[in-house]
Order: C-alpha cells, then structure tokens, then sequence
C-alpha cells in the first residue's frame, strides 16, 4: 500500500463497490483498491441511443451480481449518479458519492453551457477538438503530473460517443426519487465540475478538486473508511460513534 492510501487497511469485512465517472476506469480507484479490500469496482456498459442515465442505471443493476449482505454502492462523478439510481433499484447499506451530486442541476452552469454548445456539432469536429484536453486537465485533478496523465490515459481510452451521451445524459439527469439507503457526500473544495454540497449536508476536502479520489486519496480513504466501520459496527450490534474529520477535512462548505 502507497505511503499516500492510508496507513492499514480497513472494511476488509464490508463489500465496496465503485463506479467511476464519465471519462474514467478503475484505475481511478487504484488506492482505494489497496486501502479496501472487498473493493470492487463496476466497470462502464454502452449506452443504447439516447437512453435516459436512470434507463442506463436500470440495465447496469440488472447485470449486476448484488453481495449477500451489508454492502456499500457508490461512484465518482457521473458513478455517483448512476449508483444512486441503482440504489432505489438494489438493497444497499449505503450510498457514497465522491465529487459527484444529487441532480445534473448541481453541475456548474458553465459546462452544462458546453454540453449545449457542442450539441450540433458532428462528431469528427468533437474528436478532433480531444488535442486540448491536456490543457483542461488541471481543472479535474487538482494535484500531482503523474494524477493528471492518468486522467488523460483513461479520457482517452473513452470513446467520444460515449462521451457525447454522457454529458447530456448527466446534465439533464433529475432523478425522481433518492432512494431509501442513507447518502454520504465527500467532495472537493475546489471541484469545479460539480458544486459542492451546502449546509453540513456532506464532508469537504480542503484543496481538492473533482478527482479527489487520485489528488487527496489519503484523505477520502479516512472519510470512506469512516462509513465502511460504522456500517460495519451496525451488522455487529454496536453503537456508531460520530465521525471525527481527518486533518484536511471538515463537514460542510
């Protein structure tokens, strides 16, 4: 385990799984993988047409092989979104949305502006204009060159189709209801991409920015690992202690 994931591993006992967001792989959670042990990961299907992300969720929950038992479910950016609209369809203990929102109303206005601006446009001019993608790559992962070619090798390895149907489907995403499992929020100061939650309703990461999964992974490790021990400590019969934030985090804008 890298000096950065944490200093043991924790939820040994309490299945993970994570999907990640639009434009990543697992390789996202690579430390998370080496802090949890029972972490899986969910990898991406293709989309059909112009299918709604709740139509898209619904056909990812029905390929999925739900773990007997307490389990959590929850994702990255547009994983987060789809794992909330698997939860009202599966059992999980918990929802956990890292950098991700409740509604495509909570990702800032100026990308839903692009999305809507590179509508008409055919997909070679969208395909050609991925040369620039470097120049962005500052916005989503807020630390380290080495956190940012990853970030470039796994946008590149999507492909632009999926992309084009993502971010559409992503910022008119207006879910009908949350479901029933409690939903924890852990979310970067400086995310861009999505705004972070108000009102103590979620944790924020002081400095981190939309991966925060790669930039701060010491830091979401400790707030994940949080919720795993006291879903964990529920299944055997013993009181959850309030959480403590780590140093670099803190409940609320």
């Amino acid at each position: 385990m890298g000096a950065s994931d944490g200093e043991f591993a924790r939820g040994a006992d309490l299945p993970v799984v994570l999907l990640p967001g639009l434009g990543a792989d697992g390789r996202l959670f690579g430390a998370q993988k080496r802090a949890f042990p029972g972490l899986r990961v969910l990898e991406r299907i293709e989309p059909e047409g112009r299918e709604s992300l709740a139509a898209y969720a619904a056909r990812l929950a029905e390929r999925f092989e739900e773990p007997e038992g307490p389990y959590i479910l929850g994702g990255s950016s547009m994983g987060g979104m789809v794992a909330l609209e698997m939860a009202r369809l599966l059992r999980p203990s918990a929802v956990v949305l890292i950098g991700s929102a409740l509604s495509g109303g909570e990702v800032w206005g100026w990308l839903r502006a692009v999305e809507r601006a590179a509508r008409p446009l055919p997909g070679g001019a969208i395909e050609a204009g991925r040369w620039l993608t470097p120049l962005g790559a500052p916005l989503f992962c807020s630390a380290g060159r080495e956190n940012r070619g990853l970030f470039l090798d796994m946008l590149a390895a999507t492909p632009t189709g999926f992309i084009r149907w993502a971010s559409r489907a992503v910022t008119a995403w207006r879910p009908e209801t949350l479901p029933g499992a409690p939903i924890h929020r852990i979310h970067g100061s400086r995310d861009i991409i999505i705004r972070p939650p108000r009102e103590n309703a979620g944790v924020i990461i002081r400095g981190a920015g939309h991966l925060l999964s790669l930039s701060h992974a010491e830091e979401t490790n400790a707030w994940l690992g949080d919720i795993v021990d006291g879903l964990g400590a529920i299944g055997r019969g013993r009181p959850v202690l309030p959480l403590v934030a780590p140093s670099g985090g803190r409940r609320g804008p």
